[in-house]
């Protein structure tokens, strides 16, 4: 318990979406005390838990799991390790939402499970159960924040035709490098609604026109329904 509490006390980074692995080869009983650290620190980390070994405490795997929303990883032979690893990385890989607030409206809303709100993955979801008194009528909204790690993935499938771009331009002028700064504005469903250039140093209009053309082809995960996402762009173009 006191390596967990140390994990959650450490400062997160702004953007990011933040997971911690508990791992244990033991029959450990802290199982009550684990339950409640971890349901009342879900919109702080998103936590995962892995047994090791014959010999590991299941209710305590399982019920952190349940309790932070995940899903319990055992490993009692070795030979499993690399498919179970695998099938964490993959769950993990693309948080989609990161601060998720969800907005009641005028629902009079009371005993909502969990008490705060984990990230929300691409592969999983998240069920928030509750009860309400009077009509059930009004909108319930989700808000959150868009991860840096979907952005930068996205940005990342056109590296390479910016690259095939740039090289073709090097042929026109040998000298061509510099910094070049683009504002990308994401609309709610993930679509490139405009990309305007802040400033360039290449002094070279038609690469600018080119790669302002591939980042208008980019397609991001959807954001917030009421807001658009803007998207700060810092490009370094040198020749290898």
């Amino acid at each position: 318990m006191p390596a967990l509490r140390r994990a959650l006390s450490l400062p997160r980074s702004e953007g990011y979406s933040r997971t911690i692995i508990i791992a244990t080869d033991g029959y450990v009983t802290v199982e009550e005390e684990a339950f409640d650290l971890i349901r009342k620190n879900l919109g702080n980390a998103n936590m995962f838990t892995f047994g090791i070994g014959s010999g590991v405490n299941r209710y305590l795997i399982e019920g952190m799991a349940r309790v932070g929303m995940g899903e319990p990883f055992v490993i009692t032979k070795p030979e499993e390790t690399r498919e179970k690893a695998e099938k964490f990385r993959k769950m993990i890989e693309s948080p989609v939402l990161i601060n998720v607030r969800i907005n009641f409206g005028k629902f009079d809303i009371h005993d909502v499970e969990p008490v705060s709100i984990p990230d929300i993955f691409a592969e999983r979801p998240v069920i928030v159960f509750g009860k309400w008194r009077g009509k059930p009528m009004g909108e319930i909204s989700t808000t959150g924040r868009l991860s840096k790690e979907p952005i930068q993935k996205v940005i990342r499938t056109q590296i390479s035709s910016m690259e095939s771009c740039y090289q073709s331009a090097l042929k026109r002028r040998s000298d061509l490098k510099g910094e070049v700064v683009l504002q990308i504005t994401v609309d709610p469903n993930g679509r490139v609604s405009k990309v305007s250039l802040v400033s360039s140093k290449i002094n070279d209009k038609l690469l600018e026109q080119s790669i302002i053309q591939k980042m208008k082809e980019l397609n991001f995960p959807p954001s917030e329904k009421s807001e658009k996402v803007i998207i700060s762009l810092l490009l370094k173009l040198k020749a290898s």
